[in-house]
């Protein structure tokens, strides 16, 4: 039995939300004590426990549950002693999968065929100093070369390498910590990812220890330049970030920084070369389930991203990341039985055919958690210039962001999230629940078409603002203005008759 799970907290549910599919268990406690969950080539899940210092691999299908393909169990050569990372990559069209095991003295590749059956397993013969305890680590593509970047227990920053077809590996070079970058060895690098920007392939890294993102421009041969940085010293008020995701959207490229002391999770936008401005940053509340944050996972789909988290709070909360880098709130539930919610340890998910599917850990139950998000209506992302634009979404649940000019947002029949820009906009939701957000921009917008009890109106960029006491309310012709400081709102009702007393708190969306 399929059940849609939506604990909102009287918090405003638009679109999408998760729905439970199952529990996947396994005997002999081999999902146990997860530490890590990708999703590799040819859309198998991997799931790595500490537990078990095995690998369990499980294929994935539109509509279905994940079906048990093959599990791969500790040995002394199979280099996973303390599991707590996988990376899989494809090499001249092998598939192969790297355990971070960083109680082991040895790597090994493990070679695994189309259904993620395991294959075959090559030893690197190497010494431990330059090979042993990996703690994160991380595949590079640069057309066919491959490169492998690994940080170890124990040892400050990080090593590079070469991959050659074979699967031995040339070691390049040891990047260590230094005043700018934010990787030094107390409790090692917590966390890695990829993405590229302007043709140029950046690897972001973070450390609790030194509460920072770093990002390095990894060039076509393999070598590594610190590009940028983010702390609470430059604008990045976080404490102990331990899980980073990356997505681009219109252009733009965006890391997502998970931190379980601060309970926070931070978007930062990347520059061309590498530079780090933190752009929004969204603290646990009594709406949400990431407090404690250990994981985090992205996903794309028809150009909307969705930003899947949880920790030490018991739940898992779901937010969609705009274009211009904001994190909105969806959705969050809690653990409940039969569910693995409790002390999250990994989180991954992945579009499989037209619908996402999401698998969740904890390190406190044994079993997976599989999810789907509700996208029967999921429309598109519509996105503002720098001119006077006129956005019009879909007949489905469509997302439309303003720009810099002075613009016209129509929603159209779904139920959608127009974002006012810098300029003086106007909004127009149109049929549907509609949710209109506005900036801190010190400008007149207007929404033309409110519908008391079914709109919202988003004031969560106002820092400070947190009740509807706080907001000035006057009656005019067209309907009622909104002032908080600076900024003034008209709404207007789409039969035309609006007063000041049809407002309650639930109109409103607050930080």
């Amino acid at each position: 039995m399929h059940h849609l799970l939506n604990l909102c907290f009287g918090y405003h549910i638009y679109m999408v939300g998760f729905e439970y599919k199952t529990k996947l268990t396994l005997g002999q406690s081999y999902l146990s004590g997860i530490t890590d969950l990708k999703i590799g080539p040819n859309g198998i899940l991997y799931a790595g426990s500490e537990h078990t210092d095995g690998v369990t691999t499980w294929s994935l299908g539109e509509g279905t549950v994940a079906q048990h393909v093959a599990s791969l169990e500790f040995a002394p050569w199979v280099g996973s002693r303390g599991l707590s990372d996988i990376e899989v990559t494809t090499i001249k069209e092998q598939t192969v999968l790297v355990p971070s095991g960083r109680y082991d003295d040895k790597m090994a590749y493990h070679r695994l065929d189309g259904s993620g059956l395991f294959e075959s397993t090559k030893i690197l013969s190497a010494p431990t100093q330059i090979v042993g305890h990996i703690n994160e680590s991380i595949f590079l593509k640069f057309g066919a070369k491959t490169y492998f970047l690994a940080s170890q227990q124990g040892v400050t920053g990080f090593k590079t390498f070469q991959v050659r077809d074979d699967l031995t590996m040339k070691y390049k070079r040891h990047v260590t910590d230094n005043t700018k970058a934010r990787i030094d060895d107390i409790d090692d690098i917590d966390d890695m990812t990829a993405a590229s920007l302007a043709g140029r392939q950046f690897v972001f890294m973070t450390s609790a220890a030194e509460d920072g993102v770093t990002a390095f421009w990894v060039q076509r041969w393999g070598n590594v330049k610190e590009r940028g940085s983010a702390s609470p010293e430059t604008g990045l008020y976080i404490d102990k970030p331990v899980a980073l995701a990356t997505a681009t959207l219109d252009g733009k490229l965006y890391v997502i920084v998970a931190a379980a002391g601060s309970g926070s999770l931070s978007t930062l936008q990347v520059g061309a070369w590498g530079q780090l401005t933190p752009v929004d940053h969204v603290l646990d509340s009594l709406e949400t389930r990431f407090d404690g944050v250990t994981a985090l996972s992205v996903v794309t789909l028809n150009d909307r991203a969705f930003v899947i988290a949880g920790g030490a709070d018991d739940g898992i909360s779901l937010f969609e990341l705009s274009a211009d880098g904001k994190l909105h709130h969806m959705s969050s539930i809690a653990d409940q039985h039969g569910t693995t919610l409790n002390n999250i340890s990994a989180i991954t998910a992945t579009v499989v055919g037209s619908e996402i599917q999401v698998f969740v850990s904890s390190s406190a139950e044994q079993g997976i958690t599989q999810f789907t998000l509700d996208l029967n209506n999921l429309g598109t992302q519509i996105t503002g210039t720098r001119n006077k634009d006129i956005l019009r979404g879909t007949d489905q649940d469509d997302l439309l962001v303003g720009y810099a000019g002075h613009d016209h947002l129509f929603g159209g029949r779904g139920d959608d999230r127009l974002i006012d820009g810098k300029g003086v906009d106007r909004l127009t939701g149109g049929e549907g629940a509609d949710t209109f957000v506005f900036k801190k921009d010190r400008r007149l917008d207007r929404i033309e078409d409110f519908e008391i009890s079914v709109d919202k109106i988003d004031l969560s960029d106002f820092k400070g603002l947190h009740s509807i006491d706080q907001i000035t309310f006057a009656k005019r012709d067209y309907g009622v203005l909104l002032k908080y400081a600076d900024d003034r709102l008209a709404v207007e009702a789409a039969d035309g008759r609006l007063l000041v007393s049809d407002f309650s708190a639930d109109d409103f969306i607050f930080a």
